[in-house]
């Protein structure tokens, strides 16, 4: 009795000769409906949308990178800013002028010159920064 039903489970090879004609067949039928997908034009349409995801989030990810420089930024200068104030209250261009005006000239006269360069430099600055604080505003 086992051996009938084991024979009844195994496949001849015709039988297997034939599943693997169908088998190939239905493969076949497959990828000519892959290959219609692929070529159709909404396929396409949403591999290219795909590529504009990706080349969108590479843009988001660098301006959020750039937004976090300039907030840095902004706090860099505010502290400048703080600092230009804090040296115009206390003065120490006038504590320079000071020394140049001490008896230290005779000993350096190139301290002479350069006050006046320091002068022209200190009020470039100055208007400098005023001109991007009015740009920012």
């Amino acid at each position: 009795m086992q051996k009938h039903l084991i024979s009844k489970s195994k496949l001849t090879p015709v039988q297997l000769q034939q599943r693997l004609i169908y088998t190939e067949s239905e493969l076949a039928k497959y990828k000519q409906i892959v290959n219609k997908y692929q070529n159709d034009y909404h396929y396409s349409l949403i591999d290219q949308l795909q590529a504009e995801n990706k080349q969108l989030k590479k843009q988001y990810a660098n301006s959020f990178d750039l937004e976090n420089k300039v907030s840095e930024l902004t706090k860099k200068l505010a502290l400048a800013k703080e600092k230009i104030a804090r040296y115009e209250s206390t003065g120490p261009y006038s504590t320079r002028s000071s020394f140049v005006n001490q008896e230290n000239t005779e000993d350096h006269p190139e301290l002479v010159e350069n006050q006046d360069e320091m002068t022209i430099e200190r009020n470039w600055f100055h208007r400098s920064l005023m001109n991007h604080k009015e740009e920012n505003e």
